[in-house]
């Protein structure tokens, strides 16, 4: 215990000397963004705090007290035993350090500040996957890590969503970024769930997460987009169950479809349009639901049309891109 807290004064040191000057480059750099424009880009309702189990931050990295909140955080570590419990720890401050960046991305677009409340969030994220390395049980031996891998897989999922919109609000300069952490975290999941779960179990692991997302107009396309990641990135011996799941996912979201009016059906193209991916996946995704539709459904031509818009404004954009000029 003596040499815990010897290593916690040092820590302690260490994060206030770094907050100091990160909130001193910070403070003259902040400025207002134009807010009308921010929300524009974002679809539908936000994820809250409350969902992500974890209180509204106030206090953010370019705050001089700033400190005050790593030394929070590290003492609590210091003071939490074993690797489940650090492993919950760490993720509700990953969550934490999420909600920071997005509060930032509505106050600046000053990449540095960006891309280093991504980089605290990726240490966190980054500290989940170090602790479960150590677990010892899996789901199916121990209650706790079941119900650590039942909090982790909403998270994952919550967090995938808040990088998603993230991706939509900061500049091209921080992008990168966060496209990077968001391929890292994913095959972090991946990993986490072979490890930790009978992968017959997986399947409905998955699902159960993504019922955590709000119910609306987009939810069956923003499961069949997260599904779709997943399969990239899971480990082979995972891969059939998330088929299964994408499989059922494109039955509900066909059902869905249907039963749309117009009006709901076009918010589909307008979130495809905004959705930082390639073109060639949005295009793909839009293959997989067509070719899942009835036969005689007309809503088979509205998928190609929608394909159509997508690959007419991508040249446009293409064209008129600085790069090109």
């Amino acid at each position: 215990m003596f040499k815990k807290i010897i290593l916690l004064c040092s820590v302690l040191l260490v994060f206030g000397a770094t907050g100091i000057a990160l909130a001193q480059e910070a403070t003259d750099t902040v400025v207002a963004v134009d807010q009308p424009a921010v929300q524009a880009t974002v679809q539908d309702e936000a994820i809250t705090a409350q969902e992500l189990d974890i209180s509204e931050p106030t206090l953010l990295p370019y705050s001089k007290f700033y400190f005050l909140k790593n030394w929070k955080n590290a003492i609590q570590s210091v003071f939490t035993f074993g690797q489940v419990k650090k492993a919950e720890l760490n993720l509700k401050i990953a969550s934490e350090k999420l909600l920071e960046a997005r509060k930032l991305a509505e106050k600046t677009n000053n990449p540095k500040i960006l891309n280093k409340a991504t980089e605290l969030y990726q240490n966190k994220i980054e500290a989940v996957q170090k602790n479960i390395a150590k677990f010892k049980e899996t789901a199916t031996t121990s209650v706790a890590v079941s119900k650590f891998l039942d909090k982790f897989t909403k998270q994952q999922i919550l967090q995938e969503q808040i990088l998603d919109k993230l991706a939509s609000q900061v500049p091209a300069s921080a992008l990168e970024k966060i496209q990077q952490v968001r391929e890292r975290q994913l095959e972090q999941f991946g990993q986490v769930m072979q490890k930790l779960e009978d992968k017959d179990k997986i399947k409905a692991r998955v699902e159960k997460g993504l019922d955590a997302l709000k119910e609306n107009d987009l939810k069956p396309l923003l499961n069949l987009q997260i599904i779709k990641k997943l399969e990239d990135k899971f480990p082979t011996s995972t891969l059939e169950q998330i088929k299964q799941a994408k499989t059922e996912n494109l039955q509900k979201l066909n059902e869905k479809l249907q039963a749309m009016p117009a009006a709901a059906q076009q918010k589909i193209e307008n979130y495809l349009d905004k959705a930082k991916t390639t073109i060639e996946k949005k295009q793909e995704m839009l293959n997989e639901i067509k070719n899942s539709l009835p036969t005689n459904s007309t809503l088979k031509q509205k998928m190609d049309i929608i394909k159509e818009n997508l690959r007419q404004q991508n040249a446009t954009t293409t064209a008129t891109s600085p790069i090109n000029q």
